[in-house]
C-alpha cells in the first residue's frame, strides 16, 4: 500500500506514513464496522481503493522513468534545472546535484564506493554508504511529484522527456514554485495554464510558457533555463550579455521584451472575445532555472516600467517566495479595502478570462505541433520586433501615448498608467503609416518620440491629462494625422522640451533645469540620471559626449546639495 500524500510504500498494516507522518488512508477505512470488517459497497472504501490504484500506477510510472533516465548521458535537475552530467558525477563521486543537492538518479555507485573508501576508510565508507543508500530512493519521490503536478496533468509528457529538455524542465519548475505558493495561500482561487499558443493579428501566434490567472490579474511567465552569468545590464535593454559556463559571451534577446509580445498578443486576443467586460491587469514575469547568475538587486526606473510593464524576475527556487510576497500584498489590500472600491480580486473576473482562454487551453498537442512546424517552415518574423513610440494629441486637449511594432498596437490614455490594446483607436495603413480611426471628425496631431527623455515627459503629461509641448509643436499647424513612421517634427531638440528656454546665465543651473526638473529627492534624481545615461552616454549608439558632460555636472551638483 502507498501513502496517498507522498507516495511512499508503507505496507498493508501501517496507520501512519513513516516518511511524512500523515495518517494512511486504507481501503474501506471510513466504512469500517465495530469489529473492523469493511462495509461492502462503501463509497469511502471505493474511493480509497481508487486512490490506491492511482498511486500505485503513478509509482510504477516514476520507477519506469527513473530506469530510462539512468541510461541517459545526463538530464536537467528536477529541483533546480541545472544540467547533471553523469560522466562528471561518476568522475567526482557525486551522488547529488552539485548546484542544489538533489539526489542524482542512479549514480555510478562503484566509482563512488571507491572514493568514499579512500576518504573515510573501510568502516567510515560503510556508514556513508548506508546513510546515502537511504537517500537514494528520493529521486523516485521527486519524479512521483512530477506525475502528480498540474504540469503533467495538462501536458502528459513522460518525465524522461521533460528531464532531457531544458525548456520543458524550466516550465515544470514554474509549477513547483506555484505549488509552494499554493500551500501557503490555499484560500486564493488561482489557476495556472501551460504552453498556450496565442494568435496574432498577422496570422502568426505567440507561445506562452505559463499563465497564472487570479481575479482581474494575469501573470504571464517566460521560463528560461540557462547556466552561466548575466553581465550587469539595464532591465529594458534589447539584448542582455550572457556568458555560459565554459563558453563565449553572447547576446540574448531580453526575455522581458520577448514576454512583452506574449502579453500584447494575449491582450489583443482577450479584447476580441465575447463576455470580457473588463481589461485584465498583466504582470511580466521572467523565471531563470539552472544556475544562471544575475544581479538580483537590479532596480527598475520609469523607463523600464514603460518598456517592459509591471515586471518581476526570479530564479525558479525563489518563484514560490516571489508569488507569496505578491499575494501577501493582495491579502493586505483586500483586508483594508473599503466596500465602495471595485473588487478586482473577485473570482468572476478569473472565470471570464478562463472561459475566453478555453480554445487555447483545450488545443490538442497534435495541433500545437502542426502550428509549430508551419511557423518553422515559413519565412515570417516571429519576435524581436522593436517598438516605436508616438505621442498623439486629439482636438488639442486629449493626450495619448501610443506604441507599435507593426503587429501589436497599445495606448496609454489620459489619466492612465498602463498599456491597453489600441486597435480600436489607431489603424495601420499602407507603408507602415498610422491613422487615427476617427480622423474625419477629429483634429489629430502625431509626434514620433525619439529619446527616453521625450518618452518620460510625454508619459508624465498623459498621466496627468496634460498636453505635451514637444519640440516644434506650435510651428506645425498642419494638423496632419497621417505621418506614421516617417512623421514627427524634423526639428529635434535636446530632449528637454518641458524645461523652457529662458537663460539664467549659470550653465550648471540651466543644466539642472534642463535635465532634472521635478526631481525633488535623491531617489527620483538617481532614477532620472540612469534614464538619461541610456540616452546620452558616449558608449551608446546615439550618445553625445558634450551633452553627457553637461548632464553629469548637473547631476553631481544636485546630488551634493541633496546629500548635504
Amino acid at each position: 500500500m502507498f501513502c496517498i500524500h507522498c507516495g511512499t510504500d508503507v505496507g498493508d498494516t501501517a496507520k501512519f506514513c513513516r516518511k511524512c507522518g500523515k495518517p494512511v488512508s486504507r481501503p474501506g477505512a471510513a466504512g469500517n464496522t465495530s469489529n473492523g470488517a469493511s462495509v461492502p459497497g462503501s463509497a469511502a472504501g471505493a474511493s480509497a481503493a481508487i486512490n490506491q490504484q492511482k498511486y500505485q500506477q503513478l509509482r510504477m510510472m516514476a520507477q519506469s522513468s527513473a530506469q530510462r533516465l539512468a541510461v541517459c548521458p545526463g538530464y536537467y535537475c528536477f529541483k533546480c534545472g541545472c544540467y547533471v552530467e553523469r560522466a562528471r558525477a561518476a568522475h567526482y563521486g557525486d551522488i547529488k546535484c552539485h548546484q542544489c543537492g538533489a539526489p542524482i538518479i542512479n549514480p555510478n555507485m562503484l566509482s563512488h564506493a571507491g572514493t568514499t573508501l579512500l576518504k573515510y576508510g573501510f568502516i567510515g565508507s560503510l556508514v556513508v554508504a548506508a546513510s546515502e543508500a537511504a537517500d537514494y530512493t528520493n529521486p523516485e519521490n521527486y519524479i512521483l511529484n512530477y506525475y502528480k503536478s498540474i504540469y503533467y496533468e495538462q501536458n502528459k509528457y513522460p518525465f524522461e522527456t521533460v528531464a532531457t529538455d531544458k525548456g520543458k524542465m524550466g516550465e515544470y519548475l514554474v509549477d513547483v514554485g506555484y505549488q509552494q505558493f499554493k500551500r501557503i495561500y490555499p484560500q486564493f482561487k488561482t489557476y495556472i495554464f501551460y504552453n498556450l499558443l496565442v494568435p496574432e493579428p498577422n496570422g502568426s501566434f505567440q507561445e506562452i510558457d505559463a499563465v497564472i490567472v487570479f481575479g482581474a490579474f494575469v501573470f504571464v511567465i517566460e521560463a528560461k533555463n540557462r547556466g552561466g552569468y548575466f553581465a550587469k545590464c539595464n532591465l529594458s535593454d534589447k539584448y542582455w550579455s550572457f556568458r555560459p559556463f565554459g563558453g563565449q559571451t553572447q547576446n540574448i534577446y531580453n526575455p522581458f521584451l520577448q514576454n512583452n509580445e506574449h502579453i500584447a498578443a494575449l491582450q489583443h486576443y482577450l479584447d476580441q472575445q465575447e463576455g470580457m467586460d473588463f481589461s485584465p491587469v498583466f504582470a511580466n514575469y521572467v523565471t531563470l532555472a539552472g544556475n544562471a547568475n544575475l544581479d538580483w538587486n537590479q532596480e527598475g526606473d520609469t523607463i523600464d516600467q514603460l518598456l517592459i510593464g509591471d515586471w518581476r524576475i526570479t530564479n525558479v527556487g525563489g518563484l514560490g517566495a516571489a508569488l507569496t510576497m505578491e499575494f501577501a500584498g493582495f491579502a493586505e489590500d483586500m483586508r483594508t479595502q473599503s466596500d465602495d472600491e471595485p473588487n478586482c480580486y473577485d473570482d468572476k473576473y478569473a472565470q471570464q478570462t478562463i472561459k475566453a482562454l478555453m480554445p487555447l487551453i483545450n488545443m490538442s498537442e497534435d495541433v500545437k505541433k502542426a502550428k509549430m512546424r508551419d511557423r518553422m517552415d515559413s519565412d515570417g518574423d516571429f519576435g524581436k520586433r522593436a517598438y516605436q513610440y508616438f505621442y498623439i494629441e486629439v482636438e488639442e486637449c486629449m493626450p495619448y501615448l501610443f506604441r507599435t511594432n507593426w503587429i501589436h498596437e497599445q495606448v496609454i490614455g489620459p489619466g492612465s498608467i498602463r498599456w491597453k490594446p489600441g486597435y480600436d483607436q489607431v489603424e495601420i495603413v499602407d507603408n507602415r503609416t498610422l491613422r487615427w480611426r476617427e480622423h474625419k471628425t477629429q483634429k489629430v496631431r502625431w509626434y514620433k518620440i525619439e529619446s527616453y527623455t521625450e518618452l518620460l515627459e510625454a508619459y508624465e503629461c498623459v498621466k496627468q491629462c496634460e498636453t505635451y509641448d514637444y519640440p516644434g509643436k506650435y510651428d506645425d499647424n498642419s494638423g496632419s494625422n497621417n505621418r506614421g513612421s516617417q512623421g514627427g517634427s524634423s526639428r529635434r531638440g535636446s530632449g528637454n522640451s518641458g524645461s523652457g528656454g529662458t537663460s539664467t546665465g549659470d550653465p550648471i543651473k540651466e543644466a539642472v533645469n534642463m535635465f532634472f526638473s521635478g526631481c525633488d529627492d535623491i531617489t527620483s534624481l538617481n532614477s532620472r540620471y540612469r534614464s538619461l545615461c541610456k540616452v546620452f552616454h558616449p558608449d551608446g549608439g546615439n550618445g553625445d559626449e558634450e551633452t553627457f558632460k553637461k548632464m553629469q555636472a548637473a547631476y553631481e551638483s544636485l546630488k551634493e546639495k541633496m546629500s548635504a
